[in-house]
């Protein structure tokens, strides 16, 4: 069944044009797409002040929050490990071999911290 017809008021055909940088309608054309929106319909809505569903398309990937918590949490137990070293170490008790372990541990969680946060990015592109 097609939809009634537009009553002539309602028709949209009068047009508005502007030039944008290329970098500005990529932007454009990201935010209409995180919105679930045409550019058309979200340009309409920005400029006359109507509200536009910002996230509506997104879907979270419980997987990829298990596994920014699970960093999270990995990040809280190396900054306390990182704190007892370095109270140890000045009060002269600590060997410096505990901070190599540290420093790799480190620089291990960094990469799976770009890693999931890459993931997340590409996905939402």
């Amino acid at each position: 069944m097609a939809r009634p017809a537009k009553q002539p008021e309602e028709r949209r055909s009068a047009r508005a044009e502007t030039r944008l940088t290329v970098a500005e309608h990529e932007y454009v054309r990201q935010q209409a797409r995180i919105a679930g929106l045409e550019v058309s319909e979200y340009i309409r809505r920005r400029i006359l002040g109507y509200e536009v569903p910002f996230g509506a398309t997104r879907r979270t990937d419980p997987a990829l929050i298990t596994e920014l918590n699970r960093l999270g949490l990995e990040l809280s137990a190396i900054g306390n490990n990182a704190n007892q070293l370095a109270r140890s170490s000045n009060a002269g008790r600590q060997a410096r071999s505990s901070w190599t372990a540290t420093a790799s541990r480190i620089n291990a969680l960094g990469d799976q911290v770009s890693a999931a946060l890459e993931a997340l990015v590409l996905r939402d592109s």
